[in-house]
């Protein structure tokens, strides 16, 4: 009896260890590290120059945003030098909002003809990468991280010109 008891207790730990382990295997997330290059844009319907776009590009040992805020043309894009100081912000609201796991987000409401919708994608220095996309559907967090994103980008628009 005591033998049974000890054999039922090792196999309850050895299936805990194996649920464990399959929670850590499946849950793949990307690490948010110093971003190599990062887009986000979104639109608000279908009016000319609807879409919203934000870009960090790192090259030349520097970085350089890309802003091109709603009403305005795409060729009107401004292009903007900034901080690393700029660029961890970035980072923190990424890692804060777990953007990390929007990684294969993919959705779209088909009955939706005139919607919303959005992009991101996020190149890391480590070689990781984050994609998403939707169309009137939205991953954990969008509005939070596009309303902190807007306010950045923005923010660093209106004070360069």
């Amino acid at each position: 009896m005591k033998k049974a008891f000890i054999i039922i207790g090792i196999a309850i730990v050895l299936i805990a260890i194996m649920i464990v382990l399959c929670i850590i295997l499946n849950n793949k997330k990307v690490k948010v590290s110093e971003i190599k290059n990062f887009s986000f844009s979104y639109t608000q319907g279908y009016m000319i120059n609807s879409s919203i776009r934000y870009k960090l590009e790192y090259k030349e040992d520097k970085y350089i945003a890309t802003v091109k805020p709603y009403g305005i043309p795409e060729e009107e894009a401004r292009e903007i030098k900034v901080s690393d100081d700029f660029v961890k912000e970035i980072e923190e609201i990424l890692s804060k909002y777990e953007v990390s796991s929007w990684n294969g987000f993919s959705k779209s409401d088909k009955y939706v003809l005139d919607g919303d919708s959005f992009s991101c994608f996020i190149d890391f220095k480590n070689g990781e990468s984050v994609s998403a996309h939707g169309y009137m559907s939205w991953p954990k967090n969008y509005s939070s991280v596009r309303k902190e994103l807007d306010d950045k980008f923005m923010s660093l628009y209106n004070s360069v010109y």
